[in-house]
C-alpha cells in the first residue's frame, strides 16, 4: 500500500535534481472533494489514489508553462485529479470500450497508458497497468495483467529511477531525460517513465 512517506521520498529525489515540480505541488484533496471530482466517472476512488491525491493534488499548470514544467519524467505530468478525470472522460468517449475499462483511472497525464484499477476492496492496493494500444489485443481490456501490484510499488519505482539517475532533470535545459541503459540496470519496467 502506498504511504505518504513513499511520496515524500519521491519528492525529495526530485528536489535533489532541481526538478521544478516539487515547488509546484498543490495541497492535497479531502476525500469528499475527490468523490465530487470523480462523480462523473462513476467509480470509487481506491485507498491508494486517496493517499496520492490526498497528500498532494499534483502540480497545476500555469499560464506560460512549458509542457514539462510540472513533470515527474519526460512523459509524465504529475497532474491534479481534475485533469486526470478530464482525461479519463475524454478517453472513454474516444476509445472502444473494450480497450478501456470503466474501472481504470489514469495516474498521470501525458499518455493514457498508465492506469490504476479502481475496483479493489477498501484497504487493498490498486494494481497498475501499462496499456499498449499498439500491441496485441491481449495487452488491453480485461485480460491485461498488471505491470505492478500497487501504486506504492509504482512510486517506489519512480523514486528508484530518479535517485538512480535513470530519469534526470537537466536544469539548464529545463526538461527531463531518460537513460534507458540505467533504467534497464535498475530493472524499471517498460512504460513507467
Amino acid at each position: 500500500m502506498l504511504t505518504t512517506g513513499q511520496i515524500d521520498r519521491l519528492v525529495e529525489a526530485l528536489r535533489q535534481q532541481g526538478a521544478p515540480v516539487v515547488d509546484r505541488l498543490a495541497p492535497g484533496l479531502t476525500h469528499r472533494r475527490m468523490d465530487e471530482l470523480t462523480g462523473p466517472l462513476d467509480i470509487r476512488v481506491p485507498d491508494e489514489a486517496r493517499i496520492w491525491w490526498g497528500h498532494y493534488n499534483g502540480a497545476p499548470l500555469r499560464p506560460g508553462d512549458g509542457p514539462l514544467v510540472p513533470a515527474l519524467s519526460p512523459s509524465r505530468w504529475w497532474a491534479p485529479l481534475e485533469a486526470v478525470v478530464a482525461l479519463c472522460l475524454e478517453v472513454r468517449e474516444s476509445i472502444d470500450p473494450d480497450m478501456w475499462l470503466k474501472s481504470w483511472l489514469p495516474v498521470t497525464v501525458g499518455g493514457y497508458d498508465l492506469v490504476i484499477e479502481t475496483e479493489v476492496e477498501p484497504g487493498q492496493p490498486s494494481p497498475v497497468h501499462v496499456i499498449d494500444f499498439e500491441g496485441d489485443d491481449e495487452d488491453v481490456g480485461e485480460d491485461h495483467i498488471p505491470t505492478l501490484p500497487s501504486m506504492g510499488t509504482l512510486v517506489d519505482t519512480w523514486t528508484r529511477a530518479v535517485a538512480g539517475d535513470a530519469v534526470r532533470f537537466v536544469p539548464n535545459l529545463g526538461y527531463f531525460t531518460i537513460d534507458f541503459d540505467r533504467a534497464d540496470a535498475l530493472a524499471i519496467p517498460d512504460g513507467l517513465l
